[in-house]
């Protein structure tokens, strides 16, 4: 996993290239929805007269200006080469994950999961890594094991650390993901019954493992019985 600083550098590289072009994918589409939902919100074509309707169009509005600005936030420097890991910033991914945990509690009681933090009594790894992407990553695969796990289920969220690596495993213990539609994603395969869901499932992944790979790390996803866990494996900080 370690490897040599050549091979982080090229893995960056990629991970720099592929966040660039599903960038300016999301961008337009985002842009436009974020237009018209304010063209709505301001009468532009006409008033709207039922208030939790105008409440809808406002968080339509503010959902699309926030993805824009995370996405705009991952992007940052994104031109430059993939620094080496040893001058990467450390991040403590349990206090990250923590983080996350608590920030998404609401949205899984919603959906009826429960979602179990990690124990950090047990472990403070560090990684070399860059604490935003990390953040976006773990959301990413939170949000998806909410979604895909189904109500009364759990999603964990652990850290830990290992032959020069540190990680952080996502996994749900619900309905999941089959292993078949996780091959045809990797594939870029079209699914049957392809939905909603799905393509988010589709944008978040490759998101995830774009991030992972500009900080010298991957992502690695598998069905399990029952359920599906998501691994996110980073360089350890020296």
């Amino acid at each position: 996993m370690a490897g040599s600083v050549s091979e982080r550098q090229d893995t960056g590289r990629a991970g720099e290239v592929c966040l660039d072009r599903l960038a300016h994918e999301l961008r337009t589409p985002l842009a436009a929805i974020q237009s018209m939902a304010d063209a709505l919100g301001s009468g532009l074509f006409g008033q709207i007269e039922n208030q939790r309707h105008a409440s809808y169009v406002q968080s339509i509005a503010d959902t699309a200006r926030h993805a824009l600005a995370v996405i705009e936030t991952m992007l940052v420097d994104r031109g430059r080469e993939a620094a080496d890991a040893e001058d990467a910033p450390r991040v403590d991914i349990a206090a990250l994950a923590t983080d996350v945990v608590a920030g998404m509690a609401v949205l899984a009681a919603r959906a009826g999961v429960r979602l179990v933090a990690c124990d950090r009594a047990r472990s403070t790894p560090q990684a070399n890594a860059r604490a935003t992407d990390v953040r976006q990553m773990l959301i990413n695969l939170v949000s998806n094991g909410i979604v895909h796990a189904g109500g009364g289920t759990e999603v964990h969220v652990a850290t830990g650390e290992g032959d020069g690596v540190v990680w952080i495993t996502v996994a749900d213990d619900g309905a999941g993901i089959s292993q078949t539609v996780l091959d045809q994603l990797e594939l870029g395969l079209p699914i049957d019954g392809d939905d909603t869901s799905v393509e988010r499932l589709r944008l978040g992944l490759a998101l995830t493992r774009a991030l992972a790979g500009a900080n010298g790390g991957r992502l690695e996803i598998k069905a399990t019985s029952p359920g599906t866990e998501a691994r996110i494996l980073l360089p350890a900080a020296r």
